[in-house]
């Protein structure tokens, strides 16, 4: 199940790309090459692989090694229903806020959902690089 996203006038180009990256992922069946991911995007095979660093780096995107090529996928939550639990939340959350002085009322309920989940501290154990346990996401 695909979410429902769509680039947002006044996104950063970056990170519309990265979305379009995204997206465009996560109907694969499995690990995709870097031209595959851009022809299902639409991209340049050379601006797949400039943002691939930085998905991998956010967690979004794994890398699948098999030799001697590496595929890319998006991270199992992302295809799955767990993530569309939240979207129920988030719209209630939009409801109780006071958006009267928000310039973008849409980026500032998730400015509040960002916030908040930058504050969280989570014991990921192993999963982590040990410099980085115990560090808000």
């Amino acid at each position: 199940m695909k979410p429902r996203i769509a680039r947002k006038d006044g996104m950063d180009p970056d990170d519309a790309t990265r979305l379009k990256i995204v997206l465009s992922m996560l109907d694969a069946q499995g690990p995709l090459s870097l031209t595959r991911i851009a022809a299902a995007a639409g991209l340049k095979r050379q601006d797949v692989s400039y943002h691939m660093g930085a998905l991998i780096e956010e967690g979004i995107i794994l890398p699948v090694y098999m030799v001697p090529h590496v595929r890319y996928k998006v991270q199992d939550v992302l295809k799955d229903d767990l993530l569309g639990r939240i979207e129920p939340l988030v719209h209630d959350i939009a409801a109780r806020l006071d958006l009267t002085y928000a310039k973008d009322p849409e980026k500032a309920v998730m400015s509040v959902v960002l916030t908040y989940l930058q504050s969280i501290t989570l014991d990921l154990g192993e999963q982590t690089n040990s410099s980085d346990k115990g560090r808000p996401l």
